[in-house]
């Protein structure tokens, strides 16, 4: 019989599954938002495809918020393991776990999301018309505010586990 600490363990990897998978694909709509976006002006078609690059950073924190969730979950059935450990060598692991946090994966989904922000944001800025170069600023500005806050978020998240 299978007992729940083992099924919590089966849970966080298929929860680190998911989280990677997120990760990839945040990556791949990412790149074909972008590549799409940028290469408008090289289209025979003569449709304008550049406003494409204000959804990148939408799409991008879509993405992080999935992510976010997804780290919760498992941090949160790591906690569960930790106050409920049937071996102290469980118990060690996981207070090893919480005392030794990757801070990295926090800070590396907003930076990517900021990348492809700035990326957008210059290339939409070189192509934009003067009168919405105040309504970018607007955007880029509520964009990494957003961002942000979910990286205060996250953030503490991590504390109240």
């Amino acid at each position: 019989m299978e007992t729940l600490s083992s099924k919590l363990r089966a849970e966080i990897q298929e929860e680190k599954k998911m989280r990677h998978d997120f990760v990839l694909k945040k990556f791949s709509f990412l790149t074909i938002m972008s590549g799409s976006g940028a290469l408008t002006d090289k289209l025979p078609t003569g449709i304008d495809l550049t406003w494409l690059l204000l959804l990148v950073p939408i799409v991008a924190i879509a993405f992080d918020f999935y992510i976010t969730t997804t780290d919760y979950r498992i941090k949160r059935a790591g906690k569960f393991l930790q106050l409920k450990a049937s071996s102290d060598e469980e118990k060690e692991w996981e207070i090893h776990c919480k005392n030794h946090p990757n801070y990295l994966s926090t800070a590396a989904f907003a930076f990517v999301t900021l990348i492809y922000l700035f990326g957008a944001g210059f290339i939409l800025k070189q192509d934009a018309p003067p009168e919405m170069q105040n309504y970018l600023w607007i955007w880029f500005s509520v964009v990494i505010l957003i961002e942000l806050c979910l990286v205060v978020v996250s953030s503490n998240l991590r504390k109240v586990l």
